[in-house]
Formats: C-alpha cells, sequence, structure tokens
C-alpha cells in the first residue's frame, strides 16, 4: 500500500517562517512520495549498527520454534504478530527479511496488510521460557531486522522478572520514508544494543520486540509499514572490540575517467567493547577490474575511543589514482590489538570509473535499491546534484531515473554555474521533454542531451532536473549517502536551498555525462580514449562515436560476456554516430572490443 497522504500545494516563502523547522520537516516529507515521522520521546535510543552477530552466543533463536515465543497485544487493539514465512504487504524493494535462517521462519509485524487506523497497533513479541545469563555481567543483544518507518516506533523491552521491563528504543534516529539502516539496500540491518544493565548475571531474563502505533499518537497511526526480525541472540560483550562503520570512496559513485582524481580512502572505527580503545587503524587493499589487489594502504593509530564512540572518519596515510575504467573495490580492515570480536572488522565500498558517466547515488547498479519517489504534487520544482569539475571538457548529457513518470509530462534538465555555494547561472539546458508510454513502465532511466553541448572549466557545477508540471515527477532517490550541501532544491521558482536545511536525506539518480572525447587539457598521466561510449551504465541502448570528430572507417565491435564468451558483434561504415542495442542481454559488465582499421580499443559497459 503507498503512503501517498499529502497532495496540497505548500507556499515556498514559509520555508522561512516562524516556525521554520516543523515547516521544514513537514516540505521534506511532501517532497517524498511516502512519509514517516521520529517517534515519542523514549528511556533509551540505540541506532542499527551494520556489523556481524558478535562470537560466543550464549542464547540463540531463529524462530523456527513458534512456541518459543508469546504474541499478545495491547487492550483496545487487534493486531499480533506473524511467526513464519509470510511477506509483509506494500512495496518493498526487497519482499522480505534477508536473514541467515529466513527460510526457517521470521517475525513479522505487518501493519500495512491490518491497517487499523481506528484502534491503532501495538503489538509484543516475547520469549516464553526465562533465559539463564549468570554468571555474565556484561550482555549483547543482536538481531536481523528490516525495517520501514511510518508513525509508528520500535522498541526492545527486558526483564529479568517478567513483571518490571526496561525499554530500548529501536531505529530512533529513522525520520519519515526511511528503511532501517537508513538504506533499502541493507537487508538485513544487523541490531546490537547493550541490555547488561537489566540481563546482566540474572536467571530469568524475558526479551519482548514491540511495534507500537497507537491511535493517539497520529491520525495515520495503524496503518504503517512493517518490521521483520530474525536470529535474535544473546552473548558477552568482548574487552576490546574494534568495528567499522559505513564505507565508501568518496562523494561520488561512478566517474569520468577525465574527472578522476585519487581515491578518499576513510573509514570509521566504532569501540563496541567494554574497554576505551587505543592505537586502532584501519588498513585498506584497493581491488582493480580484475580482482587483483593494486594498492594497499592504512590510516594512521587513532587515539583514544571511548566506549560507544566513534574515531570520526580516518584518512589513510596515501592515495591512489585510477587510470582506467572498470569497478574498484576498496576493502577496510579493523587493526586493533587484542579484539575479540573479528567477525565485524570488515566492510567494502566501491567506485566505478566509466568512460563518462559522473553518479552520486551508490545505487550499486541495482535499481532494487533505490529509495522512493521525489516530487511535489500541485507545483513546478528542480533538483540539483554537485559535480565537480577538475578538467576542462563538455557535459554533454544527463541521465536520471523517473519510477513512476505521468504520461504526456514535460521536464528539462540544466546546468548552472556555482557562486556562494548556490546554483546560479544556467549555463545549458536539454530542452523541453515529454514523458513518453515508454517512460512510464516502471524502469525509466532516460538521457538527454544538452544543445549544444556545455563547456565546463574547472569548478562546480550544479545538474538539475525540472519538473515543469505540477504532478509528481517520481525522481528515484537512494539513502546510502548524502554529501552536505551537494543537493539542492528550487520549489516553484522560490530560490534555491539545500537538502540538509530541510533535512531532507536523499541523493537523487541524476547523472551527467562528461566523456574523455570533450577533453580540452589532462594530466600527462590520464589516458585519453578514441571513443566515447555512453551511457554507461546503460540499460541496454549504448551509443559510441569517434573523439574531437575523428571519424574511423569500418567499425567492427565485439561485445564479450565475463567468460570471454562473444555474446554480440556489431559493424559500422564509420565511428561518426552508432548504436548497439544490448538489451536482450542479461544484466552485469561487459567488455566492448571496437576496432577500426587503425585503432583497436577495449571498454567496459555495465548493463542495469
Amino acid at each position: 500500500m503507498k503512503k501517498v497522504y499529502i497532495t496540497i500545494m505548500l507556499v515556498f516563502t514559509a520555508i522561512i517562517g516562524v516556525n521554520a523547522q516543523a515547516t521544514m520537516n513537514s516540505l521534506a516529507s511532501k517532497l517524498k512520495e511516502t512519509a514517516k515521522i521520529n517517534s515519542a520521546v523514549v528511556t533509551r535510543n540505540v541506532a542499527p549498527t551494520h556489523a556481524n552477530q558478535p562470537a560466543a552466543v550464549l542464547w540463540t533463536d531463529d524462530f523456527s520454534a513458534p512456541g518459543n515465543w508469546v504474541l499478545t497485544h495491547d487492550a483496545g487493539t487487534t493486531t499480533d504478530w506473524l511467526l513464519g514465512t509470510t511477506i509483509p504487504a506494500g512495496s518493498f524493494p526487497i519482499p522480505a527479511i534477508n536473514s541467515a535462517s529466513a527460510a526457517n521462519g521470521f517475525a513479522l509485524f505487518d501493519s500495512d496488510f491490518y491497517c487499523d487506523t481506528a484502534n491503532g497497533q501495538v503489538g509484543n513479541l516475547t520469549t516464553a521460557m526465562p533465559i539463564d545469563l549468570t554468571g555474565h555481567d556484561s550482555i549483547r543483544l543482536s538481531f536481523s531486522q528490516y525495517y520501514k518507518r511510518f508513525y509508528d516506533s520500535t522498541y526492545v523491552f527486558i526483564s529479568n522478572d517478567n513483571a518490571t521491563w526496561t525499554r530500548y528504543e529501536v531505529n530512533a534516529p529513522l525520520t519519515n520514508n526511511q528503511f532501517s539502516a537508513n538504506n533499502s539496500g541493507i537487508n538485513p540491518d544487523i541490531v546490537s544494543i547493550d541490555i547488561s544493565s537489566v540481563a546482566g548475571n540474572q536467571d530469568s531474563v524475558y526479551i519482548r520486540f514491540q511495534f507500537y502505533s497507537p491511535d493517539n499518537l497520529n491520525a495515520l497511526s495503524g496503518c504503517a509499514y512493517s518490521w521483520m526480525i530474525d536470529d535474535v541472540s544473546l552473548s558477552d560483550f568482548p574487552a576490546v572490540d574494534a568495528s567499522l562503520d559505513l564505507a565508501f570512496t568518496g562523494e561520488y559513485c561512478m566517474l569520468p575517467v577525465i574527472q578522476t582524481e585519487p581515491f578518499t580512502l576513510r573509514g570509521k572505527l566504532i569501540n563496541k567493547g567494554l574497554a576505551p580503545l587505543t592505537g586502532a587503524k584501519i588498513l585498506f587493499d584497493v581491488y582493480d577490474p580484475l580482482g587483483g589487489i593494486i594498492y594497499q594502504d592504512s590510516t594512521a593509530a587513532a587515539g583514544t575511543i571511548n566506549v560507544g564512540d566513534t574515531s570520526g572518519f580516518l584518512t589513510s596515510l596515501g592515495s591512489y589514482l585510477p587510470l582506467d575504467t572498470g569497478l574498484y573495490i576498496v576493502d577496510q580492515f579493523v587493526s586493533a590489538t587484542g579484539d575479540g570480536d573479528n567477525t565485524n572488522d570488515n566492510i567494502a565500498a566501491f567506485a566505478y570509473v566509466s568512460d563518462s558517466m559522473y553518479a552520486r547515488d551508490y545505487l550499486d547498479f541495482d535499481i532494487n535499491s533505490y529509495g522512493g519517489r521525489l516530487g511535489f504534487q500541485g507545483a513546478p520544482v528542480s533538483f540539483g546534484s554537485v559535480y565537480t569539475v577538475y578538467h576542462t571538457s563538455e557535459f554533454t548529457s544527463s541521465t536520471f531515473y523517473l519510477a513512476q513518470p505521468t504520461l504526456g509530462d514535460h521536464i528539462s534538465v540544466s546546468v548552472f554555474d556555482m557562486v556562494g555555494g548556490l546554483p546560479t547561472n544556467e549555463i545549458g539546458s536539454t530542452g523541453v521533454y515529454t514523458i513518453t508510454a515508454a517512460d512510464t513502465g516502471g524502469t525509466a532511466f532516460i538521457t538527454l542531451p544538452f544543445t549544444p553541448s556545455v563547456n565546463v572549466v574547472p569548478g562546480d557545477y550544479v545538474v538539475a532536473i525540472n519538473q515543469l508540471d505540477t504532478n509528481r515527477l517520481s525522481m528515484g532517490y537512494t539513502e546510502f549517502l548524502s554529501t552536505p550541501s551537494a543537493e539542492f532544491i528550487n520549489l516553484d521558482g522560490g530560490g534555491w536551498i539545500t537538502f540538509d536545511s530541510i533535512n531532507l536525506v536523499a541523493t537523487p539518480i541524476l547523472r551527467v555525462n562528461n566523456p574523455s572525447g570533450t577533453l580540452v587539457s589532462t594530466k600527462n598521466n590520464i589516458q585519453v580514449s578514441a571513443f566515447n561510449v555512453f551511457p554507461n551504465p546503460s540499460t541496454g541502448i549504448v551509443y559510441f562515436s569517434g573523439v574531437n570528430g575523428q571519424i574511423e572507417k569500418n567499425v567492427s565491435i565485439s561485445v564479450f560476456n565475463n567468460l570471454g564468451e562473444v555474446v554480440k558483434t556489431f559493424t559500422f561504415e564509420s565511428a561518426a554516430h552508432g548504436r548497439i542495442d544490448l538489451s536482450s542481454l542479461p544484466a552485469g559488465v561487459y567488455s566492448l572490443n571496437i576496432r577500426t582499421n587503425s585503432i583497436e580499443e577495449n571498454k567496459t559497459i555495465v548493463l542495469q
């Protein structure tokens, strides 16, 4: 079920009104097609952590035996948890929890399916038998979850007598329309909670999960999405436990080869142990497109990190400059003396160096990981993303994803220079494009050319998509990472503001193509291609041309899969402009061997 309740137009000038914070939160909700809010103040707030299950498990349950749990609901409500393999109602990018033992069953509170706004929903899932933790002072509760918020809260309760309960809030940082881990693609998210103060050295410990959406919370309470739980465990806390937070290689997930700069290798250490952590560092391995390690580095040793704290970002001592197109993987590893849990010591990030494409959205080349639809019902709106140019060249086109556009609506893409950190002067545009029936099928990657191409010199530029009608644009976005002051919105001509200023955590799937053939000047160590191939990644239709007006004769193209097998061949009289159709091939990474009478060149293309 889609939660589309807010459709009236908001007067843009209200953003700077007296109650600015409330108005900004409201605007962020309206811009996303679905909406959710933060829950009430509770006893303790626990942010989910993204680590594997800890070692030394004292107790575990995978919901394969439903009799181990008691299902109840608060008075005046009617909905209970479900134990089994039933998938939730509503629209989830991944339909069920992808936990290790999901095939054996999991726990589901399917608020969307029962949807009781009259009575609300408060469902309890409680262990049937006490758990003896005698002799264990420091206890960690861990479980897998997949969750999306909509006027509800999610709690864990712990008791040592089945009468008095201590409450911990799970998913506390999430706001409207956000998934667990603030990323729909992380499934499952692993939550760890320190319950030592209640459960430590106790012989009768009980665990309760509560989905909380009572009718007095909001008029829409009792009709949320769902919360799925699996693989619950209790374990000892190690004295020393260094872990890693989410990793990434920089602001961009895809970079055109002519704009690549040295990779930023950085990450965050988290102290999940019982004692202060001193001298830990992060090791980095960079893998090339063929899977071999091509660069290794590390950070300097961190100072003292207190229990529960993070180091902030640590940066490698050196840097790595990619010299060729392809997918680069950056593995991060914890190095900490006496680390008592090595299951949470590794995390990876990626970057894709392409022939032409710049992208911020960290989509992992998988459209299932997009987070929703941006737009505004009732007024035109523009969304913009910052792209940095290091080498004088041209923007030739923009590629973007629309999740569910309206047939006949009109859009355009513009390029702005920046003054004082804001988009200022429009320096190029695609012209107006009309949405066709082919764009409304739910997988609409659209590429529009700038007419003419936009000349860019070193500096920052904003590429902006313009919703020219009053129907919601349905701009796809991701929630994996959002760089401060890098995403902008302009509602109905009211002026540009940052996503940060309205508490909107999202990165539009809005990319720009900057082919190597448009390079004017470059560093000696950047290899300039003889052919432009774009867009890359592609949904199937790929274009190519010779660079700098060069027109090679008698062009043949062979397409190879990852086994080295030829899966497609094409021939052309010249390389002035060419179009190859790869839409019949499965998604994946392919090699293009391009030959002419005088040139042979290999390209890598990603099909989505």
